[in-house]
């Protein structure tokens, strides 16, 4: 399923659909480890699910994640009746996925949300994965009380505990903030959070709007943004290959390459469907971490091995005529114009190292007639750019 995914973000006709997906997928981080053989199938509906609700209705979105069954099996709300309460959705719910660490709720009010989630359990018909199912004589029906000082039901479930969560003005400004952060920068003021969050309520937590004008915004366009932008490595790999309009050239270069991905994005960090825990991946400046840019880096590195016959759309174009490879000015021609398709900047001395590189890697001869003899040169430019700082974060 991950390798189907990686297919989609690559492929698709909507890179922002997918964008959005993974964005939530870290937000509501949730491992396919916890399930094996049959119920493998949960992962892939787990997906689904949130695929289907990326820029939907944010109250239907916690409603679908509150009874996603690898949700109920990750935090183990498919096993919490009425006389054994477990507390770890509810926490989570709270802490991780609408408001923040310590933001209105108390340890008691974990115990009275924990009780109006029970009753939800995972039942599993002959041969089929789990399914949720609610049974009344397992949930507590008892009154109940959260958020001391505002008005709540005296007996309500999680339907209940998902609207007054949403009456918190700090739940709108929680997904504003992340929105903006996965968006645009780290730092948005309390004034443009704000904003945001007042548009959310007013549009009936409809996720596309706040969407629509962060993408709109000056915010999106400012420097601000294109410098402090850290991507992950999946985001990083899947942006490096449709800037530079990379395909799969065939179904049978798809799969081998497909497991060769995979792997590397493991080992840069980063295993889609399988977060390291309850909080998703690390915060963005640990990407930058030396051994993670070495690794996802590297992973690139791999990629630019194969040749048009496995993965089409490298930049040959950017070749000149090899009647002129030994003029130096077509040199600098060359790492500029690779430099253009990353959007970077390059001063006249940076130019003259890279025009160095080229130099001492010599060239191999390439004819378009021939795919099979690689451009040796393009594909180091693209590997050493890779590594620049300002193209490994983002």
């Amino acid at each position: 399923m991950p390798k189907r995914w990686l297919v989609y973000m690559l492929e698709g006709n909507n890179p922002l659909h997918e964008r959005l997906a993974l964005f939530w997928h870290d937000r509501f981080a949730t491992s396919r480890r916890v399930v094996s053989g049959v119920d493998d199938a949960l992962a892939v509906m787990h997906w689904q699910m949130l695929r289907a609700n990326a820029l939907s209705n944010y109250r239907s979105f916690l409603e679908a994640l509150t009874l996603d069954p690898l949700m109920l099996v990750w935090l183990d709300g498919g096993n919490s009746p009425k006389d054994n309460p477990n507390e770890n959705y509810a926490r989570e719910f709270w802490e991780l996925f609408t408001l923040g660490r310590d933001v209105l709720y108390t340890e008691d009010d974990i115990k009275e949300a924990a009780r109006a989630f029970t009753g939800t359990l995972l039942i599993r018909d002959s041969g089929e994965p789990r399914r949720p199912v609610f049974d009344i004589f397992k949930h507590d029906e008892t009154p109940k009380s959260i958020f001391p000082g505002r008005a709540t039901p005296a007996n309500y479930n999680y339907e209940t505990v998902i609207d007054l969560t949403l009456e918190q003005p700090e739940a709108a400004q929680y997904v504003a903030r992340n929105l903006f952060v996965c968006f645009v920068h780290d730092h948005p003021s309390d004034e443009t959070v704000q904003e945001l969050a007042d548009l959310f309520v007013e549009s009936g937590f409809e996720i596309e709007p706040v969407v629509r004008t962060l993408l709109m915004s000056e915010a999106f366009f400012s420097e601000d943004a294109q410098t402090n932008q850290i991507a992950s490595p999946v985001e990083h790999w899947v942006g490096f290959a449709r800037t530079l309009d990379m395909h799969f050239a065939s179904e049978d270069s798809q799969g081998f390459l497909l497991d060769r991905l995979v792997n590397d994005l493991r080992d840069a960090g980063q295993e889609l469907m399988n977060p390291p825990g309850v909080e998703g991946w690390a915060e963005d400046s640990a990407w930058l971490e030396d051994q993670w840019v070495l690794n996802r880096v590297d992973a690139l590195g791999r990629f630019l091995e194969f040749g048009p016959d496995r993965m089409s759309g490298l930049p040959y174009h950017l070749l000149p005529p090899e009647s002129r490879w030994d003029e130096r000015d077509v040199r600098e021609e060359m790492v500029n114009a690779i430099a253009d398709v990353f959007h970077l900047t390059l001063t006249p001395e940076e130019t003259a190292i890279y025009v160095e590189v080229l130099d001492q890697n010599g060239y191999l001869a390439f004819h378009l007639e021939q795919p099979d003899r690689q451009p040796q040169h393009v594909r180091e430019m693209i590997r050493l750019m890779a590594m620049d700082e300002r193209v490994a974060g983002r």
